[in-house]
């Protein structure tokens, strides 16, 4: 899939996601809340294995847990969505960067 299609997947995955919010069972805010921050943890530990995090991303993670255990599920659903899109950006960043040589910005 195109680095575009990706992104456009992904913003709409998450304007869904808090869009829906509203409407929800605390049951399925949590199951929402989950998928989030499981799909932010895979696409942060993708970008780690090449080396190209960004810094505030795991902070970003935390956050988000930390606000689920006090029961706010969907501004921790929509911190995970961050934290993700934040670790494919990196990624797509990786990918334009790897190849630039020394004079890379790395």
């Amino acid at each position: 899939m195109s680095t575009i299609k990706t992104w456009i997947v992904v913003v709409a995955t998450a304007s869904l996601l808090v869009g829906c919010a509203g409407g929800m069972s605390s049951e399925e805010k949590q199951q929402t809340y989950q998928q989030a921050i499981a799909g932010a943890k895979q696409a942060y530990e993708k970008v780690l294995g090449v080396g190209y995090a960004w810094r505030d991303t795991a902070d970003l993670m935390k956050e988000a847990e930390k606000v689920a255990s006090e029961g706010e599920l969907e501004k921790a659903t929509d911190l995970a969505v961050e934290a993700r899109k934040q670790s494919e950006l990196a990624y797509n960043q990786y990918q334009n960067e790897k190849n630039a040589g020394e004079d890379s910005i790395r």
